[in-house]
């Protein structure tokens, strides 16, 4: 989580010891294509009406959005609502919905894209997504007008009624 033992390899002697160090963190590590482009996030929440919360812009002064960029004052600046065109953010909310609804998410998800014109591309589905005061998923509540207190409530009812349902 939080982009710990991730890694940016540009020359192709770096992959090893770029691997070695993702693999101090879990058993597996993960290698796609670096993408380049403005990182946008869509948080969605819901059950069995999700809702796609307004897009953020995630801009960083690093080299991507990794552990220091989330966690140390200054390093990045999360624009919520993002400042792209409507067609773009009405596509990244729809595909964040689809990429839910696929995969069976509950209560919350939240995905993260590469836009690059006329490129949309997912960098991951968090089911997971921080749930802090400052984190991604109640900054982009509290742009539509969701209080952090009363994303909390939902969260819980959500998961209740999931509970509820299995118990029948």
């Amino acid at each position: 989580g939080s982009s710990v033992g991730a890694a940016i390899v540009r020359r192709g002697e770096d992959l090893a010891p770029a691997i070695a160090e993702a693999l101090r963190h879990d058993e597996r590590a993960l290698v796609e294509e670096y993408l380049t482009g403005r990182e946008l996030t869509v948080a969605v929440i819901g059950n069995d009406a999700p809702t796609a919360l307004p897009v953020i812009e995630i801009v960083t002064k690093r080299a991507f959005f990794d552990y220091h960029a989330k966690y140390d004052t200054g390093e990045s600046e999360e624009i919520v609502p993002a400042h792209i065109p409507d067609d773009v953010a009405t596509r990244a909310q729809d595909l964040a919905l689809r990429a839910h609804a696929a995969l069976g998410c509950r209560g919350m998800s939240r995905t993260d894209f590469v836009w690059s014109g006329d490129r949309m591309a997912t960098l991951e589905v968090n089911t997971i997504p921080g749930m802090t005061a400052n984190s991604l998923l109640p900054k982009a509540a509290q742009a539509a007008g969701i209080p952090f207190g009363d994303l909390l409530a939902r969260v819980v009812d959500w998961a209740l009624e999931d509970a509820r349902r299995r118990r029948r």
